[in-house]
């Protein structure tokens, strides 16, 4: 196994994404000038670049910490700062973080260590459990936390999903640390923070924090590797509030890479004559909207930030009962789409696509795709014929039994329109559940189970098993395959070339493409019992158990409403694509139908799914439809439409 490969995998293991000195001194600046810090921790440190940035801002006497669990990187971050406590522990046990009074600043870049490899396998880093564990009890003995915040904290810390990244438990930890009125500053990816399973971390921001500003890295350049952008966010302790009562001002700046040199992050932000660091500070300080060259400053209500918290509240089992009860009258639409629709006075309620019986969530992971998926050349009664992969070392086309593949759809390019059937793919997924190589079944700890694996396959997985790639590793070492393998004692129970069982979610009846250059739209999967479509984690995917749901949804999901909608509630990458994710579209809120409205809905929907294609026209009675509850349906429409190519252009996108 080559060094880099040790690396890369020491690096996973530990969520390793070290901040840096210019990402660190902007996060500095963006801490308020006027505050007295006489204690300063870093829970999760690293090399002590946050701690470094922040240390001259420590009133004298005051007290720096840092933690780190990784001993060479603790060994690096006590090196750079000498005048610093470094402890080499579990942030999460580790008593030095504990005082009577809290941290005045709780800074800190958390790792994100993904939920399959926090097995507790290496005895470093605790399994999720472990860590679900010492989180609740670190909060139970944390004495500065008044008894409502140690309620919500614990109601979190025990709630939050077991297949979470390791960052949300660090999210709660750091955040219990606070003290009353200080500080938390945090890096983040952008779309981490939209991401369903941080819903929590939404939650907890929204009900302990105010936000004084998030700062955007539009174009994706802040740190290698990285293909979104990365958000940096300061907050400010508070009692814990009710839902309802959050509305403030945040500071919203989006910086672009042309404002880069070689000192820092913003050396060519030019304001008033300032530059760089100086020209920040009084941008800050002013407060207005600002559009500068290279950068942007926007004054956010805190409401759109926590867009569509008071839904999520109302059935989410982390959430306090307080928040549950007003959350049933609470509906927050984002204030753009309210306004195009405001002056017809429209009072009527707003439905989700789960009111209509839709439900949303991500295509299908594979872990491995240049091994699960395969390109079909052909096909006869009972096989399909398969391209030989360039890792397979030999150039014969292989057959394998129709039964043991699902058509699946994996990008965009291979829909033709807006509707796919399966005669129109000519990729698969290889599903193997009821059958086993020859050579695995003596090691079955119920060898009757499986039947006899097709030679043809058995001899695909064993050019899979010899192949390593560029970093030395098989397809069966990758970190997403190996769950698929189960064990009882030291009998298989399952073996790693058998994906997990296909959930409604995988084989659904809509979908939308999660990376979108132009405006989003829906495409309809016409699924056969026979012959289902598998569809790609490329893909948000929706499904209803009623046809007529089905419809009335696809033709929803492809109006003007709907696109505009996703432009204001989605993450924008570096490069201007639109990021589209499950809980986005939990979002959605659209104006309540009567039955006859929805009647009309239904059949535009099959109509487009005749066509296979939309046409003006047909859009055009889609959108009317749409928005045919409000009063000015016509006004209403042209407005949406003009907000829809302001919110394309500003991302750099055609519609």
């Amino acid at each position: 196994m080559s060094r880099n490969h040790i690396q890369d995998n020491h690096r996973k293991r530990y969520g390793q994404f070290f901040s840096g000195r210019k990402v660190a001194e902007l996060l500095a600046a963006l801490l308020p000038e006027d505050i007295t810090i006489d204690s300063i921790i870093d829970p999760m440190a690293g090399e002590g670049d946050l701690l470094k940035a922040v240390q001259s801002k420590l009133a004298e006497g005051g007290r720096i910490v840092g933690i780190e669990i990784d001993p060479p990187v603790a060994t690096t971050c006590a090196g750079v700062l000498p005048d610093a406590k470094i402890f080499n522990t579990d942030a999460f046990v580790c008593d030095d973080a504990v005082t009577d009074e809290g941290w005045n600043l709780v800074i800190t870049n958390p790792p994100y260590v993904r939920y399959q490899l926090q097995d507790g396998a290496d005895g470093v880093i605790a399994s999720g459990e472990i860590i679900r564990k010492n989180l609740v009890e670190r909060l139970y003995s944390l004495p500065h936390l008044p008894p409502k915040d140690r309620e919500l904290l614990l109601k979190l810390a025990k709630g939050y999903s077991g297949l979470s990244d390791m960052a949300v438990p660090s999210w709660l930890l750091c955040a219990s640390l606070v003290k009353m009125d200080g500080l938390l500053a945090i890096v983040v990816p952008e779309t981490w923070l939209s991401r369903e399973y941080a819903a929590p971390i939404q939650y907890m921001l929204a009900k302990c924090f105010d936000i004084l500003a998030i700062v955007r890295d539009v174009n994706a350049c802040w740190f290698d590797d990285v293909l979104v952008r990365t958000c940096l966010v300061v907050a400010k302790r508070k009692p814990v509030c009710l839902l309802n009562e959050i509305d403030y001002p945040v500071l919203c700046l989006d910086l672009e890479s042309s404002l880069i040199d070689n000192d820092s992050l913003i050396g060519k932000m030019e304001y008033c004559g300032r530059i760089g660091f100086n020209a920040l500070s009084v941008v800050l300080a002013e407060g207005k909207d600002v559009d500068g060259e290279g950068y942007a400053l926007s004054s956010k209500r805190s409401s759109e930030i926590f867009l569509g918290m008071a839904d999520i509240a109302k059935t989410a089992k982390w959430a306090l009962l307080e928040d549950r009860n007003v959350a049933r009258y609470t509906t927050v639409i984002p204030a753009n789409i309210l306004s195009a629709i405001a002056k017809p006075n429209y009072t009527g309620d707003f439905i989700t696509l789960g009111d209509l019986g839709i439900a949303c969530g991500q295509g299908l992971r594979t872990g491995a795709n240049g091994f699960f998926y395969l390109d079909i050349n052909d096909e006869d009664e009972r096989c399909f014929s398969i391209s030989v992969k360039p890792w397979q070392g030999n150039n014969r086309d292989i057959s394998i039994p129709k039964h043991n593949i699902i058509k699946a759809l994996r990008n965009r390019t291979q829909v033709d329109g807006l509707t796919v059937s399966v005669d129109d793919l000519h990729s698969g997924v290889l599903y193997i559940q009821s059958e086993a190589r020859q050579t695995d079944l003596n090691r079955c700890s119920n060898p009757g189970i499986y039947a006899v694996l097709d030679d043809a396959i058995a001899g695909y997985i064993n050019d899979a098993e010899r192949y390593c790639d560029e970093k030395g590793r098989t397809f069966r070492d990758y970190s997403a395959v190996k769950p698929n393998e189960r064990k009882a004692g030291n009998a298989y129970l399952r073996f790693w070339y058998m994906l997990p069982p296909m959930a409604q979610r995988h084989l659904p009846n809509l979908c939308m493409t999660r990376v979108n250059a132009s405006s989003a739209e829906c495409i309809y999967i016409h699924q056969e019992p026979r012959n289902p479509i598998a569809v790609d984690a490329n893909f948000v995917t929706l499904w209803g158990a009623e046809s007529r749901a089905v419809a009335i949804a696809f033709a929803l999901l492809n109006s003007v409403w709907t696109k505009c909608y996703l432009e204001c509630v989605c993450t924008i990458m570096g490069g201007g694509a639109l990021k589209l994710e499950a809980a986005h579209l939990r979002k959605l809120r659209f104006p309540r139908y009567s039955d006859t409205e929805l009647d009309i809905l239904e059949r535009f929907g099959k109509e487009l799914m005749r066509n296979g294609s939309m046409d003006s026209s047909l859009l055009k009675d889609i959108d009317m439809a749409t928005l045919h509850p409000v009063a000015n349906v016509e006004d209403a429409v042209k407005q949406l439409d003009r907000l829809l190519l302001r919110k394309l252009s500003e991302r750099g996108a055609e519609r």
